[in-house]
């Protein structure tokens, strides 16, 4: 659910392949361009609240929010991340289906919104309207990109095709953040440790081209 963000913090790096022979650059520096991308990223994150006056652009993210709050969604505040400036976003929860909402806005990487669950044996599965990142699926972690739904379709299609032969983890209004905190600093620390291959790059900045 946070894949993303991750993401997000390594454009800069990235951008400099979109005009100047990505692939071939992807190929000899892309796995060394990836490693300095990810020693950027902070660890951990920490939510500051904050209020909607932090909307750079409120008319595209209410499309996004809207949808989720009209089906029972409970809104649990809109966010600022200390250590990833420009980022804010609203968090919703709908607690009877241990589901919870994402909307984001990024300078770089626009608006978006995901619907994600946690499960007790540690993984997740996130539905999220952005396109492909180009970076490889974590075990155990799948997100579906479905840039062509809208927020409200995203959530009835994460809603039916959920797995559920697993224990859900319960979600609140007052364990969110934690929650949210905790899933990118679990995200994070795996990308470290497997690191960013020369084709991710290479992917990432195909996909960034065609943006």
């Amino acid at each position: 659910m946070t894949r993303i963000l991750i993401l997000a913090g390594a454009l800069l790096a990235v951008t400099l392949l979109r005009n100047v022979l990505p692939f071939l650059i992807a190929r000899i520096f892309g796995r060394a361009i990836g490693s300095h991308a990810l020693a950027q990223q902070p660890d951990e994150i920490h939510l500051e609240k904050s209020g909607p006056n932090a909307w750079k652009d409120p008319n595209a993210v209410r499309p996004l929010a809207s949808p989720l709050l009209e089906r029972g969604f409970r809104d649990a505040g809109i966010y600022q991340v200390k250590e990833l400036p420009g980022l804010t976003l609203q968090l919703v929860v709908k607690s009877d289906e241990s589901m919870l909402g994402a909307i984001y806005e990024h300078p770089k990487a626009g608006h978006w919104a995901e619907v994600a669950c946690r499960y007790q044996d540690g993984g997740s599965v996130t539905y999220s309207s952005s396109r492909p990142t180009g970076l490889a699926q974590r075990p155990n972690h799948p997100v579906i990109n479905l840039p062509e739904l809208d927020t409200g379709a995203l959530y009835e299609k994460a809603r039916a095709e959920r797995p559920k032969d697993r224990a859900l983890d319960s979600v609140s209004a007052f364990t969110v953040v934690r929650m949210f905190e905790r899933a990118y600093a679990e995200s994070l620390a795996y990308r470290k440790q497997t690191g960013i291959s020369a084709r991710e790059v290479g992917e990432v900045a195909t996909m960034r081209k065609a943006a």
